[in-house]
């Protein structure tokens, strides 16, 4: 018997094998329950081959001896002191080369390798990084013992140990009482299941062989050998030889043995399986009970069922039979109806090919040719009608086409001229007529509607400019043209005679030629608001066509005139049922229709710039007649940008050509009048025409530079000459080259208005002619030059301060320049302003220069009689009265000009500068501010220079006697 403490003796998974030491039982697990991989070893000694405490992973040669003398030899914890031993043993027994292949050793034989290794479970985590998770133990820490936790040693656990330990023998003592009962009890229950050594395994398993058969012939000597020998001879049973036992009766015993067997298995079966085997015979009758109900049951369903089909199924199958037959004959009618109608096709085309609907028409045949290939398919009767409605969609097509060509020309080419209300009702019944017939072409996916309307309207362009330009020169009686031949027609815009009507235009007077082109670019404005509005009725039918359906207005013929509202066009509910085009085709075609109208304002541009090179090449134009037409210019450009949404560039750099040249004509000849002005000018005060003061009260109105529109040049007798020209509260008292300065700067800023892109360059040649203006001011007034060139004596006073007074007008002007410019000037020549800055630092300097001559004048003159002065009786002498009556002079001389600001800042420095004279003429004298006669002689004097003065309007913060005495304090005017 079996002891249960060694569970190694049996096999748990082969019930045949026993063992008598563990070794055996070690060998027997490595041999049929143990996997090898590689140099890892895999336990299946389990449930289902996979073993409860190693199910998957594969472990060293050594570390597999110690987990199964741990787990499966002594799964208890009684293993003996030498089981180590015994596992080093039986794993150096089983590590031993193998002599099966020849005795070679090779990799597979180790009984250690570097998986193994790896994988020990008794050496831990290895301090090898192949062997590491990545995450954050990936790096080993040791910690370092913290100073505030306590040292605690086995003694600390002394007194815990001693109540404990004879509770925990105790508890021991029962544990191993009650796990000796239990081994003993399933030791027991072993003996009972387990089958003896010749148990039901010693019966061959030929006999469980499910097609075991004795009939067989080949199967019968397997189990009855015996049957095949021969029976003994009767001679040798005669010569009394011993008689062998019988193999059959052998046989028969064995046979009988195996039948005991099964016998006494089957029995253990049942007496295992009784009770279940007894439940299911009780319940063997209850359902043979339920399945007699379950039969009558189903043998009264369907006697109900053979019933129901009888009486009411199938007299509603009847009605139903019935129901189908009459549909079918309606789809027979329906298809003879469809039949007729589809007969009527081609009349019914015809008749909407009268009234222009081509839509419905096309319509017709699409559908026509979808119900002959679905519907009515593989009729003989309509064999021939899809290629003839295929043949009418083509004739269809012509006839849409030369329809849209015959239509578009006529709106075209209608006359310009006239009135509103005709060119409304005429336009609308045009517009009406394309509208039927720009469905058409899109249905049929003509999409090359655009380009012939493109083409169209180039035509009609050329053909207005030339009948213009006929009409023009038959007016001016210069030529008198063939009607026949300026009628304006569709196709004479290119003829040969062209270059002849150049020449001819450029031989026009300028009145009669800006008149005509005038006229060209009123006659373009109507044609291009023609153009307009059938871009408009082409773009709300696409719209339409794309399947959003919406009422077409069009304001052609208000556009054209300037007029009244636009004409409303509808769409029939047929001819935006559907989408016509796809969005792809439709976003096509709405580009094509957007940049038509552009590119035939382009055309209109670049056949006026022709026009207008053809005469400023021949013959300059003043300057008035040049602003005219870049005037005439910006307006039509502008009026095509309005329309188009888009600027022309073609006329526009036609005249910007132009610009340059005129701006160079246009400086020079005002340099050139500038420069003889200067030259005659005799600087002295001259009246303002009432021109000039218009002028100056339209830019103190406005703020802006620029000349009014009309200025009344002759003077009239209710508006005679000023004295003074003033802005606002200011009086400017100049000389007329000033004035006429003033309006030339004023011609610059007008004719940058009208020259926008020659702005840049109108800047430059403005500061150049404001540098000249100063450089040439400063040379005749400060440098004396007006002497020589008009004779004049000597450079007053008067005349210097007239001079400042025209540089300090420039100046209040020159900020409403800047102004002015900053909003015309390109981004690319903004660099040019800061020249006007450089400008007004000059002419301050210039002014400078003359408040410095007149304060060296009046120097002059006080330095010569102080130089003569003494300090005795009597007071005043005679050399200050005479300073008295040079500042009187002065005073006189500057009084009306200037202002009293200026004249104040000017008698400060000039006071200053006496003062300075005056005391190194004392110095020279030694007079000292000692209270004696010299000082009161030289005290009287001042005070008799300072009361003069005052009769001048002119006190200082300061006494002139303390100014002299005490230098060092500064001297401030009130």
């Amino acid at each position: 018997m079996d002891n249960p403490e060694h569970p190694w003796r049996n096999c748990l998974l082969c019930s045949k094998e026993k063992f008598q030491t563990p070794d055996d039982f070690v060998r027997h697990l490595r041999q049929k329950h143990c996997r090898q991989e590689g140099g890892s070893f895999v336990c299946h000694y389990g449930y289902n081959r996979v073993c409860s405490s190693l199910p998957l992973e594969g472990v060293s040669d050594t570390d597999y001896e110690h987990h199964v003398l741990k787990h499966h030899v002594y799964p208890h914890g009684a293993i003996r002191r030498d089981a180590g031993s015994r596992a080093s043993s039986v794993s150096s027994q089983s590590s031993q080369p193998s002599t099966g292949d020849g005795g070679r050793w090779s990799l597979h034989s180790a009984a250690q390798n570097l998986p193994a290794v790896l994988n020990d479970p008794s050496r831990g985590r290895q301090r090898d990084f192949f062997t590491k998770t990545w995450g954050d133990g990936f790096v080993e820490r040791e910690v370092a013992p913290s100073p505030r936790l306590p040292d605690i040693s086995l003694a600390d656990f002394q007194g815990y140990l001693r109540d404990t330990t004879k509770r925990y023998k105790k508890h021991l003592k029962k544990s191993n009482s009650f796990k000796k009962d239990s081994l003993a009890r399933v030791s027991k229950l072993s003996r009972i299941v387990e089958p003896e050594e010749d148990g039901i395994s010693s019966v061959p398993r030929l006999f469980f062989d499910p097609t075991f058969n004795l009939s067989r012939p080949d199967m019968f000597p397997v189990i009855c050998p015996s049957a095949e020998s021969q029976p003994a001879a009767p001679a040798d049973r005669a010569a009394g030889q011993p008689r062998r036992p019988s193999a059959d009766k052998v046989l028969q015993e064995k046979l009988t043995h195996y039948l005991d067997l099964v016998e006494v298995q089957i029995a253990r079966q049942i007496a295992d399986k009784s009770e279940a085997f007894f439940d299911a015979m009780s319940s063997h009758d209850s359902l043979m009970e339920q399945l007699k109900k379950a039969s009558v049951a189903v043998r009264t369903l369907r006697q109900r069922m053979q019933y129901t089909l009888e009486h009411d199924v199938q007299s509603s199958l009847r009605v139903i039979r019935g129901r189908q037959r009459r549909h079918n004959c309606e789809r027979t009618l329906q298809k003879l109806r469809l039949m007729a109608t589809v007969h009527q096709t081609q009349p019914t085309i015809q008749l909407l090919l009268t009234t222009s609907e081509f839509v419905g028409a096309l319509d017709l045949i699409a559908t026509s040719q979808e119900v002959l290939a679905q519907e009515l398919a593989g009729l003989q009767a309509f064999k021939h009608l899809s290629s003839q409605l295929t043949e009418m969609e083509r004739l269809i097509d012509k006839m849409v086409s030369a329809d849209f060509v015959r239509h578009v020309t006529s709106d075209l080419n209608r006359p310009l001229d006239q009135q509103l209300a005709a060119e409304e009702v005429v336009g609308r019944k045009i517009r009406e007529q394309l509208v039927a017939i720009l469905f058409g072409m899109l249905r049929l996916k003509n999409c090359h509607m655009v380009e012939l309307y493109k083409e169209e309207a180039c035509t009609a362009v050329r053909a207005v400019v030339k009948q213009t330009v006929i009409e023009a020169l038959a007016a001016a009686e210069l030529e008198e043209p063939d009607p026949a031949e300026g009628g304006g027609g569709g196709g004479g815009g290119g003829g040969s005679d062209w270059g002849g009507l150049h020449d001819q235009v450029a031989a026009l007077s300028p009145v009669a030629w800006l008149k005509l082109l005038r006229q060209l670019c009123d006659n373009l404005r109507r044609l291009l608001a023609r153009v307009k509005a059938v871009s408009d009725v082409m773009e709300d039918v696409l719209d339409a066509a794309l399947g959003r359906p919406r009422s077409l207005l069009t304001n052609g013929a208000a556009k054209a005139q300037g007029g009244a509202a636009g004409v409303r066009l509808s769409i029939s509910a047929e001819e935006v049922d559907v989408a016509m085009l796809t969005p792809e085709e439709g976003g096509r075609l709405r580009d094509a229709l957007s940049a038509m109208l552009p590119t035939v304002c382009d055309y209109a541009h670049e056949r006026c710039g022709k026009l207008l090179l053809a005469r400023v090449k021949e013959s300059g134009l003043e300057s008035t007649e040049f602003l005219a037409l870049a005037a005439l210019v910006q307006s039509f450009v502008a009026d095509c940008e309005q329309l188009c949404g888009r600027q022309s560039s073609a006329l526009h750099l036609a005249l910007q050509g132009q610009a340059s040249q005129f701006v160079q004509r246009f400086h020079s000849e005002r340099k050139t009048k500038l420069n003889l002005l200067l030259e005659s000018e005799r600087w002295r005060q001259a009246d303002v025409p009432a021109e000039f003061q218009t002028i100056a009260d339209h830019v103190t109105n406005t703020g802006c530079a620029g000349l009014p529109s009309r200025v009344s040049c002759p003077e009239s007798p209710e508006r005679r000459p000023a004295d003074a020209l003033r802005l606002g509260e200011q009086q400017f008292v100049v000389v007329g080259t000033v004035l006429l300065l003033v309006k030339m700067l004023l011609e610059y800023c007008d004719c940058a208005r009208h020259l926008g892109a020659a702005s840049g360059e109108l800047l430059s040649r403005l500061v150049d002619l404001l540098r000249f203006f100063n450089s040439r001011c400063c040379q005749l007034v400060v440098g004396a030059g007006a002497i020589q060139l008009v004779g004049l004596k000597t450079i007053t006073s008067r005349n210097l301060s007239l001079a400042a007074r025209g540089v300090q007008l420039v100046l209040h002007f020159i900020p409403l320049i800047r102004t002015h410019f900053q909003a015309l000037v390109p981004d690319r020549s903004r660099s040019q302003l800061r020249h006007l800055d450089q400008v007004e630092l000059d002419y301050r300097a210039h002014l400078s220069e003359i408040d410095s001559k007149l304060v060296l004048i009046i120097s002059s003159a006080c330095d010569a009689q102080l130089n003569k002065w003494e300090a005795r009786p009597p007071v005043p002498s005679q050399q200050f009265r005479a300073v008295c009556r040079a500042v009187s002079k002065l005073h006189e001389a500057t009084s009306g000009v200037l202002t009293a600001e200026h004249s104040h800042r000017l008698f400060t420095r000039m006071n200053a500068a006496f003062v300075e004279s005056l005391r190194r003429r004392v110095v020279k004298l030694n007079i000292k501010s000692d209270g004696g006669p010299q000082h009161g002689l030289v005290t009287s004097e001042l005070l008799f220079y300072q009361e003069h003065l005052k009769t001048l309007q002119f006190v200082p913060d300061r006494p002139f006697a303390e100014q002299l005495w005490s230098p060092d304090k500064p001297a401030a005017a009130s």
